[in-house]
């Protein structure tokens, strides 16, 4: 507690008692121990309630930065659920297509590719027999070379 207050009330004090001390039958006798003592409880209630002020408003302040993270966290979360429930929609949809309408689609698509696959057969049939004639007649013709150049 600063001094001046601490004086302002012992002169307060000191006139309560000069007044008290003039009334009829009332006799008081302060001393300067007294004046401390009420000072001294005067200033550690007024500190006491400046750290009480002081952690409530520390309180205040976590508290506050806890709101500002717990709302961030919701908006994201927010955000991912939007996300999530855009996708489930979308999968829906496309699920909800009947099979009656997406059966004359697969049909199409399988007689395409079976109509190339006889032919693709028939081609790779004649290539390979291409391949292996030219390898043998290639081999007719150069093994005897090939073998002779081993055998010295």
């Amino acid at each position: 507690m600063n001094r001046k207050i601490a004086n302002i009330l012992g002169s307060i004090l000191t006139n309560i008692s000069k007044i008290a001390i003039h009334l009829p039958g009332y006799q008081v006798t302060i001393t300067n121990e007294i004046y401390e003592k009420i000072i001294r409880e005067l200033y550690g209630s007024r500190v006491e309630i400046e750290r009480k002020i002081e952690k409530a408003y520390k309180s205040l302040h976590e508290t506050s930065k806890l709101l500002f993270e717990l709302e961030d966290t919701l908006k994201e979360r927010t955000e991912k659920l939007n996300y999530l429930k855009n996708e489930y929609e979308r999968y829906n949809q496309l699920a909800g297509i009947e099979h009656s309408k997406a059966e004359p689609l697969i049909n199409h698509v399988d007689t395409l590719l079976g109509k190339g696959k006889k032919k693709e057969r028939w081609f790779n049939f004649f290539l390979g027999l291409v391949a292996g004639i030219i390898t043998t007649l290639l081999g007719i013709i150069f093994g005897p070379y090939i073998t002779n150049l081993f055998a010295k």
